[in-house]
């Protein structure tokens, strides 16, 4: 690990003195090292590498189209948790190529995986010394929690 920390922040000085071949080289060995283990990475390599392309002068295309369809790969192994982002990280680098079916069937694949909203109910207690006042409090209580919750 310390090792591809150590190959990172050599490609990323590489990128930062214009050297953008050897900072390509590297972002793609290590995009490579990355699509191996799945790790979500991979894309963010891919798309540094894409960016050195872009300041050679060269088409970045190959590059953002590897990326979103790595992106693909990962978000159709159905992680929730990393799902969502993977669809909308592919729909990102097809839009920069140009590929807008192929953008909006990811987006949309994306907009399926709604956030999970979990509630807790905990009780509350309300202490008073005056009846009238701690009857206010639920009755304000209940009517709040109910406005909240009506779209249910």
């Amino acid at each position: 690990m310390a090792k591809e920390a150590a190959k990172l922040d050599l490609a990323c000085t590489y990128l930062k003195n214009n050297q953008t071949i050897s900072a390509y080289n590297l972002f793609m060995a290590l995009a490579e090292n990355e699509i191996k283990k799945e790790n979500l990475r991979a894309g963010i390599l891919l798309l540094l590498a894409s960016e050195c392309k872009v300041k050679q002068g060269k088409e970045r295309n190959n590059e953002l189209l590897q990326a979103a369809k790595f992106y693909l790969k990962v978000a159709k192994q159905e992680k929730l948790t990393t799902a969502k982002y993977a669809y909308l990280c592919a729909a990102k680098c097809f839009l920069r190529i140009g590929q807008y079916d192929d953008a909006m069937n990811a987006f949309e694949k994306a907009k399926k995986y709604l956030p999970t909203i979990v509630e807790e109910k905990k009780p509350i207690i309300i202490v008073d010394d005056s009846p009238s006042i701690t009857l206010k409090l639920n009755s304000y209580l209940q009517k709040t929690w109910l406005q909240r919750h009506s779209h249910l």
